[in-house]
């Protein structure tokens, strides 16, 4: 599969522009997104780079639309 996500891994979100999932690895481009400020209301996110992780590692993938 691939296409647009939000992956858990290790406690973090990864949202990704575009993640691919192929022989057990997960690859996405994106920016890690964190929670700041009070009562976490503020999203903040990293840099743009791309990971790859063994699918044992990824706690979750949420699949999301393409936007148009």
């Amino acid at each position: 599969m691939n296409g647009p996500a939000e992956l858990r891994v290790a406690g973090r979100v990864f949202v990704a522009d575009d993640c691919n999932v192929e022989a057990g690895v997960v690859t996405a481009s994106g920016r890690w997104r964190r929670r700041m400020g009070a009562n976490h209301a503020e999203l903040r996110y990293g840099p743009v780079e791309t990971c790859s992780w063994p699918i044992c590692r990824v706690e979750s993938i949420k699949w999301l639309t393409p936007a148009r």
